[in-house]
């Protein structure tokens, strides 16, 4: 069956996915949301960029309210090379037809949000506001590869299909080709001569999966995913061949095997039983020096902070059973005809990895899918970090609002769900204005 039922409890099956595309090319929230003129952003917005945001700013001066009340931001510049502050304007400067002040609202993601508030004073045991559950409760999908070796036959049709060797390289040149001219003032896409491999590229890559209910699932509901990827570039195994860490059956392969075409099946999990935590690091007043030796430096460079470590990431027996199960249901899919005519093995993880070893296969190297939730938990309790309005328990004029208020992450990529929250959030703001 297919799983393109608005009924998350029907959506069981195999199925095309589904994206949001405008004229060839993947449109960003963004572009849909604010503007589809690439520079252009309504007039009542402000966009600072090469800006990242250390804490929000609270009111210092003696208030009738003992409740801390956010005020602005503070920003470190890339262009200045200094710490910025962002005050918010006045009810009185805005408007009367406004009931209530303008807010600070977090949506830098279910990490970054959380080390921002730690920074500000909220988080277990905070200088402004003990919020024990910041950073905690945190969730993904975790995920494993599964990699085939195309037979030859069907790896000579995808190179002549797409004019490659077999890693894509020039097709995305392509669509690179195809992206900047869309961009171009005056340029209408509709007149570029687009490849086959350009109309591949100017969607996500992937076009195909399935949500299968292993037998631990509830009310069969969905609890794990399978994505088809037509080339092993994802992370998932890229990682293990840089490492060296290649399956038994993979190691005699030699450069031919390695241009030949492999297909990759993610199984991941959908509503995992194990929790992480954000390892929250303590707020830096002094500006830190760029270090060019670190592995991260890019990254902790621009944004002048260290990136909080993620901890845990131990899968529970349940879980690692679940995505063994997901693998043995991949694999008796690539079993079968037509798949298994276009595939001669099973490259990665191997089939000598069965029943317990696959299981502790599994634990050794199920990866991260970046779909993180939960940092900063909804609910009506006294533990929760935002109340469900969104606003962050303890203090006034600030809200969360990213994948980290999800109490449970959703058993599906995370990306609509965040977009409902911000509509919602959309609407909670405007109604109590």
């Amino acid at each position: 069956p297919g799983f393109n039922d608005a009924d998350a409890a029907k959506r069981l099956g195999v199925g095309y996915y589904e994206f949001n595309i405008r004229d060839g090319v993947r449109d960003s929230v963004a572009k849909a949301m604010l503007s589809p003129d690439v520079g252009s952003v309504p007039s009542n917005l402000v966009l600072k960029t090469d800006a990242t945001v250390k804490e929000v700013l609270f009111e210092t001066m003696a208030r009738k309210s003992s409740i801390p009340k956010a005020v602005g931001v503070r920003y470190y510049s890339s262009e200045t090379q200094s710490f910025q502050d962002v005050h918010l304007e006045s009810s009185k400067s805005i408007g009367k037809q406004h009931k209530r002040e303008p807010e600070v609202i977090l949506s830098a993601g279910a990490i970054l949000s959380s080390q921002i508030l730690a920074n500000s004073g909220i988080s277990k045991d905070g200088k402004r506001v003990n919020s024990p559950e910041v950073g905690e409760n945190v969730q993904d999908h975790p995920v494993v590869a599964v990699v085939y070796q195309a037979s030859e036959h069907f790896s000579r049709s995808i190179v002549s299909y797409f004019n490659t060797d077999g890693d894509q390289s020039s097709s995305f040149e392509n669509y690179l080709n195809v992206e900047e001219s869309a961009h171009r003032p005056l340029m209408n896409l509709k007149n570029i001569t687009m490849s086959p491999a350009s109309l591949v590229y100017g969607t996500a890559g992937i076009s195909v999966g399935g949500f299968l209910a292993s037998p631990w699932s509830t009310d069969n509901v969905p609890d794990i995913q399978l994505t088809v990827f037509p080339h092993t570039k994802e992370p998932h195994f890229v990682h293990r061949k840089r490492s060296g860490e290649t399956s038994s059956t993979n190691s005699s392969s030699n450069s031919n095997t390695e241009r030949r075409i492999s297909v990759l099946v993610t199984v991941a999990l959908l509503t995992p039983e194990s929790r992480n935590k954000i390892n929250l690091n303590k707020p830096e007043n002094d500006i830190p020096k760029r270090n060019e030796e670190s592995s991260r430096t890019k990254f902790e460079s621009y944004y002048k902070f260290h990136v909080p470590d993620i901890e845990g990431g131990t899968l529970t027996e349940l879980d690692t059973k679940r995505i063994a199960w997901g693998v043995d249901q991949v694999r008796n899919i690539m079993s079968v005809p037509p798949l298994s005519d276009d595939t001669i093995m099973e490259q990665y993880p191997g089939v000598q990895y069965q029943d317990t070893e696959l299981e502790q296969f599994i634990q050794k190297n199920a990866m991260r899918n970046s779909h993180w939730s939960g940092s900063t938990r909804m609910g009506d309790d006294q533990e929760s970090v935002v109340d469900a309005k969104l606003r962050v328990n303890g203090v006034e004029n600030l809200r969360v609002v990213d994948a980290g208020v999800m109490p449970y992450i959703p058993n599906g990529n995370t990306h609509s769900t965040t977009c409902v929250i911000a509509l919602r959030a959309v609407d909670l703001i405007f109604t109590e204005r």
